[in-house]
């Protein structure tokens, strides 16, 4: 049924397939995903041989009571790469040899209703037929199935797919606008888009890189968020995009720099620092929402400036008018008369992310 596979035909065409695929990458992982028919002529064959023959060798290879027993799984001894090509192989001749399974009554399980032929459905799936063949006896699977299996009479067929594990890249923005909020809002049950009404940091940001990356979707993590109205100035707010399923991984220093000028025509936001970071520094962010600091800045209805400084999660707008008594102190209360806030700028956001990138 799988034969053949070594055959120079079908690894030619299989380098060809892999050489127009448009990713890049380092190493692979080659993921085979086999017709369930395997599962069943497997046990079929096993419980064959272990039936018609005594097994009194030093070996004992029939001592234990199923084929998958004492075997090892592939993702236990496996480190998979980031880039992995799946290879989906059919068998139109035997699709139905695992039904049988579904008409079997366990004790400690309902019968299941035998599909149709050439249906799929939920119930068909090698976790599910494992998960029946693990409770069925030798006993039952011969009187029930075909022992040994009949002999396939044409070859498998299979499909390529491709896929990259996602990467990160991190950055700090700069937000000058009043009317900009940091992620998209949905209009009218859609989501926003760059040409829309409302406009994103978020949409600025990850377009560009989404289309360097050749990307199927972006995730956009910042290290907090800033209200529409106010402005993030100084440094800028750390954030960091994962990449999923990107097809283009090898990006220099001046790419970025490329990237990062573009972005940056536009006049309400600024990037920078932008840089390939690993998965285990994007904990960064999250480890640093307790123990980084902000500056804040705003301007209240005396129109005296000064300069706040709070930990990670203070809401400085109610600490200043004091959300009609219910947060306690506040600016108000402090200086005892009426205060309200005009204007909030964030000034810095005290977090050593991602670090400034360098041209090696």
């Amino acid at each position: 049924m799988l034969q053949n596979t070594n055959d120079s035909e079908f690894l030619d065409k299989l380098l060809e397939n892999v050489s127009k695929c448009g990713y890049e990458f380092v190493d692979y992982s080659l993921q085979l995903w086999v017709p369930y028919s395997t599962i069943i002529r497997e046990f079929s064959v096993w419980y064959h041989l272990k039936q018609h023959h005594d097994d009194t060798s030093k070996t004992q290879i029939f001592k234990h009571e199923s084929p998958e027993d004492n075997v090892v799984e592939i993702k236990e001894a496996v480190k998979w790469s980031d880039f992995r090509m799946n290879m989906n192989y059919g068998h139109e001749e035997s699709k139905d040899e695992h039904l049988f399974l579904f008409d079997i009554k366990l004790p400690d399980r309902k019968k299941l209703k035998q599909q149709k032929k050439n249906k799929r459905s939920a119930a068909d799936s090698s976790y599910q037929i494992m998960d029946v063949l693990d409770k069925l006896t030798m006993k039952d699977f011969i009187m029930n199935g075909t022992c040994p299996p009949s002999r396939p009479t044409t070859k498998f067929d299979y499909t390529l797919s491709f896929e990259h594990a996602p990467i990160f890249i991190a950055g700090r923005y700069n937000k000058y606008a009043r009317n900009l909020s940091q992620t998209p809002w949905t209009l009218k049950g859609a989501a926003a888009t760059p040409d829309s009404e409302i406009d994103s940091v978020d949409l600025f940001i990850s377009q560009p890189i989404k289309d360097l990356c050749k990307a199927d979707a972006t995730n956009f993590v910042a290290s907090g968020r800033e209200d529409i109205d106010v402005r993030m100035l100084g440094e800028g707010r750390p954030f960091f995009l994962e990449i999923t399923n990107p097809h283009r991984i090898f990006m220099k220093y001046n790419d970025f720099r490329e990237i990062e000028n573009k972005i940056n025509e536009n006049q309400d936001i600024r990037v920078s620092r932008l840089q390939v970071i690993t998965k285990k520094q994007t904990s960064i962010l999250k480890d640093g929402e307790t123990s980084k600091q902000k500056i804040y800045r705003c301007t209240v209805w005396t129109a005296k400036e000064f300069n706040i400084w709070a930990s990670a999660g203070t809401y400085i707008k109610e600490f200043v008018h004091g959300d009609l008594g219910r947060t306690t102190p506040n600016l108000g209360s402090l200086l005892n008369t009426e205060a309200d806030i005009l204007q909030l700028d964030v000034l810095d956001i005290d977090l050593d992310f991602p670090p400034i990138p360098t041209n090696k």
